[in-house]
């Protein structure tokens, strides 16, 4: 503000000057006259009165200012004013301040200017950023200049029971100051002075470790030295626990150690398996791998694999199977094809692999009994949706290997098929990864139903990543069962009151059924339509489809005159093309006539329909003639017959023959 105001009144006086110098007074300029501004005279003179150069002072003039007048610019005698040089001007007239981070200021040397009719101080001004900040006019120093950090502050007690130790290197803050990483203690006998009071532990040994027994079928022992722990106040002494749960070698537990377990020859070992596949009808894609052991070919023809299943023994014998050459891989699983990962043999629905405890193997023939080959057994907890569970490369293929379970990881990578399943059938193994945490996102299950008494639901929206001792990652949402009440029926994962709304007998009525699809599997492909023959939307939830499945979709809902859907596998993409399907369970549907007929029953008793079903022809279902919706009529078979040749769903009508969801033809 003060230079502006001396800059612009020397200015004025400047300009005030020449005018009168180039005007004077009110006489014309004479002809003679040689000037009419000062750049017009030398550059020691100015345009003086006659309009002639003159100089006052200065080597152009003898002459010579007063007492109190310099020599200015172009001869002028000025008043000194502030300065005479610029030596003079080394007092600026405005303090430096602060604003925000900047220092707001004028230069500390200045220059003296006499182009007016007096000479001032003319400085420059300064604005600089400050880098760690502004304060009382400059720029402040970095605070941690000189700062070490080295000297360590003395434990401490936080409180009555806590010790604060600190770090061997510390940090310089901001402010200057210095913080250690703080390492606390919890002191069972108290905290006094920076130190641990004598602990209870500090008398105690642990060397008495309990007895080892037999918990069930699994074998428990501990460690003979144990540690102390304290921090409850008294000393607890634990023991590292080894167990092995015995049924991985089919044996049982007796005096803490497993006995009786299986021989297993070892031709063949087991080296993964897809025991819960995700999406659709999971035992379609179920799938497990061996290699071969030995030296030379093996016929696997005549040998068995077998399983606990659900509930009893499963066995399928070998038959048409090519030879597995010397350390080769096999593949056996429930279907044949891509999107079962490539499986190189097709024991059909002989064999299933349970998502909880299980167990199968390989048995060759000897004599007129079996013998085991390999035999492979795992626990609940140990299966992870969509991701088979393998051997790990890092040890042998090894009958006896593979049957500790912690020689076993998940397929956290290695996406294969034309589902989202992981695994490596018929390849390598890939590693086990180091942190099975480390690619795993947590993401909130769905609450659904346990079945049609019992709701499970999860009380918790996000959840860390944990490893289960079977190295699996693991999402802990805190999963709540409820029990539904008398009136209820657990659907869509709540409780609820069964619906007003149910048909009575003989509102809806089956009128088609595929009981044996050509595209994709039973297991995948099957269904049934039902057809709503009153004026009323009716809800089918709660109702017993043939006394094996519980409806359990709350949205289960056919409208008034519609038709409703109901597919073993809700995908589209794997059950042939139909969209919109509700699922149904329980068991397959026959595919030969005078198999039990398809029946549709409330929790009360009453029947709502039952009907007719035929032999299934492969690809094509079976529907009632559309001038037949009745309830009686549909139990008489002659009313019953195939679809338009024409008549075939799926993605640009490449699937099966049927009409699911849409009108039926009158049968000739």
């Amino acid at each position: 503000m003060f230079e502006g105001f001396a800059v612009i009144n020397w200015r004025l006086i400047f300009v005030a000057a020449a005018l009168l110098s180039a005007c004077g007074t009110d006489e014309p300029v004479s002809k003679d006259a040689n000037c009419a501004v000062d750049t017009d005279c030398p550059s020691d003179q100015h345009c003086g009165a006659q309009n002639t150069c003159v100089a006052e002072c200065g080597a152009a003039s003898s002459a010579e200012c007063s007492a109190d007048e310099i020599c200015g610019e172009r001869g002028r005698c000025v008043s000194s004013g502030e300065c005479v040089e610029d030596a003079d001007c080394d007092s600026p007239p405005m303090q430096a301040q602060c604003e925000g981070d900047r220092a707001v200021g004028l230069e500390s040397n200045g220059t003296c200017d006499t182009s007016g009719v007096s000479a001032v101080c003319v400085y420059e001004s300064t604005r600089n950023t400050c880098e760690f900040g502004c304060g009382e006019g400059r720029c402040l120093s970095d605070p941690c200049v000189g700062v070490t950090c080295t000297e360590l502050p003395e434990p401490s007690c936080d409180g009555a029971n806590t010790r604060v130790t600190y770090s061997s290197a510390g940090v310089c803050q901001e402010d200057g100051q210095c913080a250690f990483e703080e390492t606390r203690e919890v002191c069972a006998a108290g905290c006094v002075a920076g130190e641990c009071l004598a602990g209870f532990c500090d008398a105690v040994t642990c060397d008495s470790p309990p007895d080892s027994r037999c918990d069930e079928n699994t074998a428990q022992t501990f460690a003979a030295a144990g540690t102390c722990d304290d921090s409850t106040g008294s000393p607890v002494c634990t023991y590292e626990l080894d167990f092995q749960n015995c049924d991985y070698i089919k044996g049982t537990c007796e005096e803490a150690a497993c006995v009786n377990g299986i021989s297993e020859t070892g031709e063949l070992v087991v080296t993964e398996y897809l025991a819960n596949p995700a999406g659709g009808f999971e035992e379609a894609f179920e799938w497990f791998e061996v290699i071969n052991t030995t030296g030379a070919a093996v016929d696997l023809n005549g040998w068995q694999i077998v399983s606990a299943g659900a509930s009893a023994d499963e066995t399928h014998v070998i038959t048409g199977a090519a030879e597995l050459a010397a350390g080769a891989r096999m593949v056996f699983g429930r279907n044949a094809g891509a999107a079962a990962g490539g499986v190189n043999y097709a024991y059909g629905e002989d064999i299933t692999l349970a998502n909880s405890t299980d167990w199968f193997g390989i048995q060759k023939p000897d004599g007129e009994n079996f013998v085991w080959v390999d035999y492979v057994y795992y626990e609940t907890g140990s299966v992870l949706d969509g991701r088979s569970r393998k051997l790990n490369p890092d040890v042998s293929a090894d009958v006896l290997l593979n049957n500790e379970f912690e020689n076993w990881c998940p397929s956290l990578d290695s996406e294969f098929g034309t589902t989202v399943n992981f695994g490596t059938p018929g390849a390598q193994n890939t590693a086990c990864d180091a942190d099975p945490c480390a690619e795993f996102e947590c993401v909130k299950p769905e609450d659904f139903c346990a079945d049609e008494t019992k709701a499970v639901q999860f009380a918790v929206d996000s959840a860390m990543c944990e490893v289960t001792r079977f190295n699996n990652p693991f999402c802990n949402f805190e999963a709540t069962e409820v029990i539904c009440e008398n009136e209820e029926i657990c659907g869509s994962g709540e409780c609820r009151e069964i619906p007003a709304n149910l048909p009575d007998a003989g509102e809806v009525i089956f009128t088609e059924i595929m009981s044996n699809p050509g595209a994709v599997s039973d297991n995948d492909g099957e269904w049934f339509e039902l057809h709503n023959l009153s004026d009323r939307e009716l809800s089918l939830f709660s109702l017993v489809f043939r006394s094996q499945y519980t409806i359990l979709d709350y949205d289960a809902v056919v409208p008034a005159g519609g038709y409703i859907v109901f597919v073993a596998n809700t995908d589209p993409a794997e059950n042939g093309g139909i969209e919109g399907g509700f699922y149904f369970g329980g068991g397959r549907l026959q595919n030969s006539a005078g198999a039990t007929q398809p029946d549709l029953v409330r929790q009360d008793g009453v029947v709502v329909d039952s009907a007719f079903m035929g032999s299934g022809t492969s690809g094509v279902s079976r529907q009632l003639s559309s001038d037949k919706f009745d309830p009686i009529l549909n139990d008489d078979g002659a009313n019953w017959c195939t679809p338009d040749v024409a008549a075939l769903y799926g993605p640009g009508g490449t699937g099966d023959r049927g009409t699911p969801g849409a009108a039926n033809r009158v049968c000739p």
